[in-house]
């Protein structure tokens, strides 16, 4: 039983330092992606994106709700519009699009 412990312990830390060293990779670059617009929210800063897959992070396409880090970005967007953006990870540790066009 003390031996599962131990290991179940060096598995957790293990876990953390992976999560930790991969937020500190993904928080570190530039995420290129592509996409079409579905829906805008300028109050809330949110642009919902069907983006295709956005291999820097491994991700496969789908669509997803992002804040964006300043609502005048999407003063020019237009519902279907197919845009290309950049993101980021902020200061809080969340995916974010810094740049659209």
């Amino acid at each position: 039983m003390m031996i599962n412990q131990k290991m179940h312990r060096q598995t957790n830390w293990i876990f953390i330092l992976y999560l930790f060293f991969a937020t500190s990779l993904i928080a570190s670059e530039k995420h290129i992606a592509i996409g079409v617009v579905n829906a805008i929210d300028n109050k809330a800063k949110i642009i919902s994106i069907s983006h295709e897959p956005i291999e820097s992070m491994g991700m496969s396409a789908m669509t997803m709700d992002f804040p964006v880090k300043d609502v005048a970005m999407l003063a020019k967007i237009k519902i279907g519009q197919k845009v290309k953006f950049v993101l980021t990870v902020d200061d809080f540790g969340y995916l974010i699009i810094s740049e659209i066009q």
